[in-house]
């Protein structure tokens, strides 16, 4: 059985509209395979399907479970060393504290109340995308 995201959390994959990786919020859990999100983006809403596609064989259904958990602890692996040097190098003290009512720039930091101190990596309209210790999130400023 498929163990799937729970509701309201990140769940990274390809967005269809944007067409790149992104972090989408799950909206519902459709059936036991099945889960509707939402991109974080563009706010394009969509099922993704997780279930297992079967292989020819089971040695390179084996060999690709293997090869995408490398991948992902190779991801987090990355993660970490990058937010490590952030954080070295980050100034904590003159941090802005995380308001949607504030106007971010690119490569300012931030400190959010639940998230922790956090890189603003871009800035899309109403949307800056933060780099946080546990993962990259997207998080709206700016409204009044």
């Amino acid at each position: 059985m498929i163990q799937l995201p729970p509701v309201a959390s990140s769940y990274y994959c390809r967005c269809s509209k944007c067409g790149l990786d992104r972090y989408h919020k799950v909206v519902t859990h459709t059936n036991e395979t099945t889960v509707r999100l939402k991109c974080e983006v563009c706010g394009k809403t969509g099922n993704h399907n997780l279930e297992v596609k079967k292989t020819s064989s089971s040695a390179s259904k084996t060999k690709t479970h293997k090869e995408s958990k490398k991948s992902l602890s190779a991801k987090a692996a990355a993660h970490a060393t990058e937010y490590e040097n952030f954080k070295n190098g980050a100034n904590a003290d003159n941090a802005m504290a995380y308001s949607m009512k504030v106007t971010f720039k690119e490569s300012q930091v931030v400190q959010h109340p639940k998230f922790g101190l956090g890189l603003v990596r871009s800035v899309q309209g109403d949307k800056i995308e933060v780099f946080f210790e546990d993962e990259v999130r997207f998080l709206v400023h700016g409204r009044s």
